[in-house]
Formats: structure tokens, C-alpha cells, sequence
């Protein structure tokens, strides 16, 4: 029996919205059981599940809008797609968005839960933080050399140890959920062995406050902001599944990262400040790791070599937010961006005018970096536009304009002609016109349309 190769779809169009449409559908219907399943008296998982959506309802609408409306238009120019191809798209998209969404669940029962302290760290981290400080009091013979854990240490009676741990008790024991503490000290006598089965639980409980309301905050701070970096690379077209990853990875390292610094706090607790400090983690963790950088090499007197980086700040045009983008592709300062791999950069970018300007840029501001400034201000904003306006015939008269010595405009003259950079203003000009072209094809095929 002779084998044949599956046929091509007839209706690729049809064929791809069906698997969109489907694909949308079970994760409503998983959606739906899991929010009646295990929602119904857990708050904190239907908050969960329900902030977590956005990310997935998010990736299901950029995709439709950005790749399966694209290849809709050119099915009707008669362009063949590969229908595969798109429906593993698709899956590349929806396995990190659900991921996501896993993670905000989980992160919420971790942060809900508080160790089994009876209420939310999202509520009382002030009281906790007091809660804390007590203890501390209690235990730390330079706060409190007559408390009642540091009379323990002494030896003391049946009676006194039994007094400690009803005062213990009395003051820590409502804070936890668990009530096997209140109960065991009910009794008339309970055994030394119960009573010190008690004071470790509460002691052990309390000590787990600081890195309980550190992973909360840490959490929410990361929540918040991807939540917002979702929503603006939604509306400027810049999002990617490796987004999503990214994503993924901020869910795991900035709470960590509130946990390790909530250990250099613990002696001196900042009951106010904390919560600040430790949402500014989760927000900021490149700064968290950047502190203990720094306590680590302080602690080891290590020296911290010095590096003369110029940076992206330096450019026209650039913002907060693109330099964290550039970062996000290994780029830290002017001197990389201006010998980075450009097909990389071109394929991460959503702009490529944009890209090939601060690229441009950055190897002006390389190879001038004392004349940077003020060449921009007087209209030369990048190495192209230098290379266009300068040339033998000039240099007496540019020098004068610019204030710059004629020798070092030479010298500029024979670099512009020399490798590398001669190969990389021809790469930069190749993509500036290919997206040029691009842009002219895709007004003439618009134009044609309206006028049929």
C-alpha cells in the first residue's frame, strides 16, 4: 500500500482561527473548573488565578493581533503559510503566559499562607514587625538582660520555666493559626518536654516574620511591575515569549533576592520602612543584587575593579525604559551597543530606524566622546550624518563650525574609511534602507487595495 503525504489544508484561514479559537476556549473551560474547584473558600486563589489571566488573555490577543491577522492578509495576496508553523506559534506563546499565571497563584498562597500566622502579611506587617522587635527583646541579653527567654538560660526552677513559657504564650500565641500551643498550656502541669516544644514553635514562628513579610512585598513588587511592563510593551508592539521567561525568572529571583537582604535587617528592623523596601526589591532587583554585591565585598575587603563605561544614557532619545531593554539583551553601555550584533539586535528590536539611530549614535559618542555633546547640539546627531557632511575638501570649514581641531576632524576622516567601523556604517545603512524599502512597498500595496 503506497503511502502519501498529507495533503495541504484547503482552508488554512479557517483551519488557524478554529485552533484559536479552540485553544482559547479549554483555557476558559480550565480557568472556569479551577476558579469553582478550588476557589470557592480560598480568596487568595481566585485573586490569583484572575490577576494571572491577564498575562495569558494578553499573549492570546497580541498574537491574534501581531502574527495571525498578519498572515490572514498575506493568504489573501495569495502568500502560502506554514499552518504548523502557527499553531506551535501559538503554543510558544500560551506555555510561558500560563507559567505566569502559575507562578502569580502560587505566589499568593505562599504570601497568604505566612507561615501560619494567623493574619495576612499584606495587612499587618506593622504588627508583626513589632511582634519581632519584642521577641528580640526577650532574647537578646544587650536589649533585655532580665527577659523572660534569656532567664532560661540560667537554671532555674520548675515553676519559673513553667511561668515563662505561660507569659511566652500569653503574648505570641493569638498570632499563629495553629491553637496546639494554648491548649497544652491549659492543662494544670504540662511536662518540661511540652513545654519546650512550645517555645521553639513560637520562637521559630516569629523569627520566620521578617522573611515572610521580605517574600510578600518582594512578591508584590515584582507583581506590580510586571503587570505594568505587560501592559506597555502590549501598547508599543514589543512583546516576545522570551518576555514571559523573563518574567518567570523575576518571580524567583527578586523575592529571594528580599529574602537574603531581610537577613542583614534582622537585628535592627525597620517595622515602617520594610515593606517599602523590600516592594522596591521586587521592582528593582538589579539594585538588591548590586547591595549585596556590595556587603559581600565589603565583608571579604574585596576591590571592585574599576571600568570606564560610557553610558546609554548619553544618547538622544534614550529613556529608562530602553535602557532596560537594551540591558535585557546583554547591552550596558555605549560601547557595546555600537559593535553589538545587529542581526541579534534587529530581531529583539521592534523598531529598526530607532535601533539603527542609537547605534549610530553610540559610535559617535565612542570615537568623540569629548566633542559628543556639542557636535549633537549644533545638528551632527550621529556618525552617518558626520560621515555625510564631512569630507577633505571641508575640513578647514567644518573645524571652524564645530570647534574642533582640524587634525582630529582628520583624523575622524581616515577612521570613518578603516575597519571595523567603515563595515558597520555599511551594515547600519543596508538596514536603514531595507526597512525604507519595506515601508514604500507596504504604502504602494495599500493604496493598490483601497483603489480595487
Amino acid at each position: 500500500m503506497s503511502s502519501h503525504p498529507s495533503p495541504k489544508s484547503s482552508n488554512p484561514e479557517r483551519e488557524l482561527k478554529q485552533f484559536f479559537v479552540l485553544s482559547l476556549m479549554l483555557f476558559c473551560e480550565i480557568f472556569g473548573i479551577l476558579w469553582y474547584t478550588y476557589g470557592q473558600s480560598r480568596m487568595w486563589f481566585k485573586f490569583g488565578l484572575a490577576i494571572g489571566a491577564i498575562f495569558v488573555l494578553i499573549a492570546f490577543y497580541y498574537y491574534y493581533d501581531n502574527f495571525l491577522v498578519p498572515a490572514f492578509q498575506d493568504l489573501k495576496h495569495g502568500v502560502e503559510i506554514d499552518v504548523s508553523l502557527m499553531k506551535s506559534g501559538l503554543a510558544g506563546w500560551l506555555i510561558p503566559a500560563i507559567l505566569v499565571n502559575l507562578f502569580v497563584v502560587v505566589g499568593f498562597w505562599l504570601t497568604v499562607s505566612g507561615g501560619g500566622l494567623k493574619h495576612s502579611m499584606y495587612t499587618h506587617p506593622y504588627m508583626y514587625g513589632q511582634q519581632y522587635k519584642k521577641l528580640e527583646g526577650l532574647i537578646r541579653p544587650e536589649i533585655a538582660s532580665s527577659g523572660i527567654l534569656y532567664r532560661l538560660k540560667e537554671k532555674v526552677g520548675e515553676g519559673e520555666s513553667l511561668n515563662v513559657t505561660r507569659n511566652l504564650v500569653s503574648s505570641f500565641g493569638a498570632l499563629f493559626r495553629d491553637r496546639t500551643a494554648s491548649n497544652i498550656m491549659a492543662k494544670k502541669n504540662p511536662s518540661a518536654a511540652e513545654q519546650a516544644k512550645i517555645r521553639e514553635f513560637i520562637i521559630a514562628g516569629i523569627y520566620k516574620i521578617p522573611f515572610f513579610i521580605a517574600l510578600t512585598y518582594g512578591f508584590l513588587g515584582t507583581l506590580m511591575y510586571t503587570l505594568n511592563d505587560v501592559r506597555y510593551r502590549f501598547f508599543i508592539s514589543d512583546l516576545y515569549p522570551k518576555t514571559y521567561v523573563g518574567y518567570l525568572i523575576r518571580f524567583i529571583f527578586a523575592p529571594v533576592m528580599s529574602m537574603v537582604i531581610a537577613y542583614f535587617f534582622m537585628n535592627d528592623w525597620l517595622t515602617n520602612l520594610a515593606p517599602l523596601l523590600f516592594f522596591g526589591v521586587g521592582f528593582f532587583p538589579q539594585m538588591a543584587l548590586q547591595f549585596i554585591e556590595g556587603r559581600v565585598r565589603k565583608v571579604f575587603n574585596l576591590r571592585e575593579e574599576e571600568k570606564a563605561r560610557i553610558p546609554l544614557g548619553l544618547l538622544q532619545g534614550m529613556t529608562d525604559y530602553i535602557t532596560y531593554r537594551f540591558r535585557e539583551l546583554g547591552i550596558e553601555d555605549a560601547q557595546n551597543l555600537a559593535y553589538a550584533d545587529i542581526g541579534y539586535l534587529k530581531k529583539n528590536w521592534p523598531n529598526p530606524r530607532q535601533l539603527c539611530d542609537f547605534i549610530a549614535q553610540a559610535l559617535l559618542l565612542i570615537h568623540m566622546p569629548e566633542d559628543f555633546t556639542h557636535m549633537q547640539a549644533a545638528g551632527v546627531r550621529n556618525i552617518i550624518t558626520l560621515q555625510n557632511i564631512i569630507n577633505p575638501a571641508n575640513l578647514k570649514q567644518k573645524s571652524d563650525k564645530y570647534a574642533i581641531h582640524e587634525e582630529r576632524l582628520e583624523w575622524i576622516l581616515r577612521l570613518l574609511d578603516t575597519e571595523p567601523l567603515k563595515s558597520r556604517i555599511a551594515a547600519i545603512k543596508e538596514m536603514m534602507d531595507y526597512h525604507e524599502f519595506q515601508e514604500i512597498k507596504m504604502i504602494r500595496e495599500a493604496v493598490a487595495l483601497g483603489r480595487a
